[in-house]
């Protein structure tokens, strides 16, 4: 059995994720790793329309409200 193992989100996992999007098999029977909420896709569907940069994505990602209340809340578990 393969598995693909994403331990957090990086550019490896934001690579699968956009060819995932674009159509693009693999050929993986499981694949671990972060889920993307509706904050999370919009930043992945502006990377992948062109409408912000790689740089950009992470930039948002980090300063999006969401992950701060996420980022907050590890610290108490």
């Amino acid at each position: 059995m393969k598995i693909l193992k994403f331990p957090e989100m990086s550019d490896e996992w934001l690579d699968f994720i956009a060819q995932c999007r674009s159509g693009k098999t693999h050929n993986y029977d499981i694949v671990e790793g972060p889920m993307t909420d509706d904050t999370v896709w919009n930043y992945v569907n502006d990377f992948l329309t062109g409408r912000i940069s790689r740089k950009q994505f992470w930039i948002n990602l980090f300063h999006s409200s969401d992950i701060q209340r996420w980022l907050r809340g590890l610290k108490y578990c």
